[in-house]
């Protein structure tokens, strides 16, 4: 096994998928293995169509047709693959600007990691007008389309649940192995009809922290956000939280990411000027500022695979305010403090830890004692090396 060909959506880092991408790639290449990336970016680049959510309404329709099953997509990637000649195919999120088409173009062995739950539900969440839900999960992906749970759009649900409907067995019997990041993942999978067998827990890893400095930010005592800018990462409800707080002269609520509420963020932070907004910010020097905060703020609403910004921070030594959203509650021990589901009510906790920050301290000494390494890219890449010889096997030896 020397050649692995990584598929996914998007080429940039937009977030927490991304980011895994770029560390698991320079992971794999610090193995001496051959790595290229495929991209719906690179089709862009050709000229190639891809589904836009935002097309204009005469283009809709082709959209739609790409979402479902781009042609275009398949031809460029069968071609990249006889190109390549990979040892194992590794997809990630392909669905819509990619589509099912570029699935199983070859005989090439492949394995599939599962960002979100898209497989088993049509809106990728779990969650239907801000509460957790398992109706399309065990049941008829019709509900999706009965509480229009994609863009709250009857239209985008219909397509998203016949999206699902139509190729979800297509998933299962061409990817020879499932990878998702932690045991709820797993579960919620298992429960919308993966097989058990077929699918390896493996916990994302992320690289060594950076060191606390006294010099990384212009304020003494900072609070962070860092991660994309949506609606289900809860950080509307956060900043609702952080205009309620009292006390709080000297502390600032840092928020670092991008994506769909950047504007209403940066108007929030025009009307108060204890919030920073950074924007994207790169990898090393995001990791700075996790370091040196004194907590970190992981109020995300709908369930995370896992929780990758609330990793990294424990990672970093920093304390972390967790709503327990899914899988991040798998994250629950030293360093964590539990706040509510719902994000509105973390303000007693929230005023308590402005008021008494040697409560944030005694936290961070806690986790200095914690055993994380199971979360190093080293443990991460040395499983998912075996989830590919797995792959390869049962290609090579099919079951009767």
């Amino acid at each position: 096994m020397k050649r692995i060909l990584v598929v996914s959506k998007f080429r940039d880092v937009v977030g927490g998928v991304e980011t895994h991408i770029e560390t698991l790639v320079r992971g794999l290449r610090g193995r001496d293995l051959d790595v290229e990336i495929f991209t719906a970016d690179d089709l862009v680049d050709l000229g190639v169509p891809v589904f836009d959510s935002g097309e204009a309404s005469n283009s809709k329709l082709s959209s739609v047709k790409n979402l479902l099953w781009n042609s275009d997509a398949r031809a460029h990637f069968a071609e990249a693959c006889t190109k390549f000649r990979p040892d194992v195919i590794h997809y990630h999120s392909i669905y819509h600007q990619l589509s099912p088409s570029v699935l199983a173009v070859s005989e090439t062995p492949s394995v599939m990691t599962l960002h979100d739950f898209k497989l088993v539900a049509p809106c990728y969440s779990l969650t239907r007008d801000g509460a957790y839900c398992e109706k399309c999960v065990t049941g008829s992906v019709i509900n999706a389309v009965r509480y229009k749970c994609v863009k709250n759009s009857g239209l985008a649900s219909a397509v998203c649940g016949l999206e699902t409907r139509a190729f979800q067995g297509r998933y299962r019997n061409t990817i020879d192995r499932f990878i998702v990041p932690s045991a709820f993942s797993r579960d919620r999978h298992v429960r919308g009809g993966l097989d058990p067998a077929s699918i390896a827990v493996v916990p994302w890893g992320v690289p060594p922290a950076a060191e606390r400095s006294t010099s990384v930010w212009k304020g003494s005592r900072y609070w962070i956000y860092s991660g994309r800018l949506h609606p289900s990462k809860g950080v509307l409800e956060l900043l609702d939280v952080w205009s309620r707080l009292r006390d709080r002269e000297g502390i600032q609520l840092l928020v670092a990411g991008d994506g769909e509420l950047a504007d209403q963020i940066s108007g929030a932070a025009h009307a108060d000027g204890s919030i920073g907004v950074l924007g994207r910010v790169p990898s090393d020097q995001l990791s700075r500022l996790v370091a040196n905060a004194e907590l970190a703020l992981v109020p995300s609403i709908s369930p995370e695979t896992f929780g990758l910004t609330a990793l990294e921070a424990l990672r970093a030594g920093t304390p972390i305010v967790s709503t327990g959203a899914g899988a991040l509650a798998d994250l629950r021990g030293a360093g964590v403090f539990d706040g509510s589901k719902a994000v509105r009510e973390w303000l007693p906790l929230l005023q308590s830890l402005v008021g008494d920050p040697s409560t944030v301290d005694k936290a961070r000494h806690e986790l200095e004692t914690r055993d994380l390494t199971r979360f190093t890219v080293e443990a991460m890449v040395d499983s998912i090396t075996a989830e590919y010889s797995t792959a390869i096997g049962r290609r090579r030896h099919p079951n009767p």
